[in-house]
């Protein structure tokens, strides 16, 4: 977690004490409801997969409030998701995912690496 979390804060541009706060969750948009799904952007999305700071996977969400950015970022806030990837946002998401205290971040590619991205930081080999 601390790994993480060091890695989430230099990427951000933020102090560890910051990211420390972060029980991160992260929501994938999703067109299906499996990881061999492909992200899809934010607003199109299927389903939300959710994943723990470790990058394992936890559940699928219907995306019920498809086209409806405020209800999706409010359900994923409630799914306890404190970051959201995607392959694009539109202006309107943003806006309500930022309301939601919920991090946007743009990845393409393969569900399975976009999250190990975000998990996987080796800390610097102390000399």
């Amino acid at each position: 977690m601390r790994v993480f979390l060091i890695c989430l804060s230099l990427f951000l541009n933020t102090t560890f004490a910051q990211a420390a706060d972060i029980n991160a969750i992260i929501a994938v948009a999703a067109n299906g409801n499996n990881q061999s799904s492909a992200i899809t952007s934010a607003t199109k999305a299927s389903f939300f997969l959710l994943f723990n700071n470790e990058g394992n996977f936890l559940q699928a969400i219907a995306n019920k409030n498809q086209g409806d950015a405020r209800e999706a970022a409010a359900n994923l806030a409630k799914q306890g998701a404190t970051i959201l990837v995607a392959n694009g946002f539109d202006r309107a998401s943003l806006e309500a995912i930022s309301a939601q205290d919920v991090i946007p971040i743009k990845k393409t590619g393969a569900i399975s690496k976009a999250v190990q991205s975000l998990v996987v930081c080796e800390e610097p080999e102390k000399k």
